[in-house]
């Protein structure tokens, strides 16, 4: 199996199947402020591509927009884990399927 290092390698620890997706977020994390893209995201967490250096146990919070600029959403998690191609971040609450797919759709 090939591995890409971009959301990779989590299976059997996930709680909640991953939705591949492609949405802009703004970020808030200690004091890195950024504006970036969602690779994947699921109800307990998501991966964010950045290469910006955000230490794992920083927590981080996220604004989600609706493409059509309708909703946005806010989520605080924590970083779990980086890669060269970014981080993975858990959320401290989870995220309803409806509320994720109004959100990327």
């Amino acid at each position: 199996m090939t591995n890409s290092g971009i959301g990779d390698s989590f299976g059997e620890r996930r709680k909640s199947p991953r939705q591949s997706c492609f949405t802009a977020i703004d970020f808030d994390a200690g004091n890195i402020t950024g504006f970036e893209y969602i690779h994947d995201i699921s109800a307990w967490g998501v991966f964010i591509m950045t290469h910006e250096e955000i230490p794992v146990g920083e927590y981080i919070t996220i604004h989600m927009h609706q493409p059509d600029g309708k909703k946005s959403m806010k989520v605080v998690g924590m970083v779990v884990r980086t890669t060269p191609y970014g981080i993975g971040v858990q959320f401290a609450m989870g995220i309803s399927q409806d509320v994720i797919q109004e959100m990327i759709d």
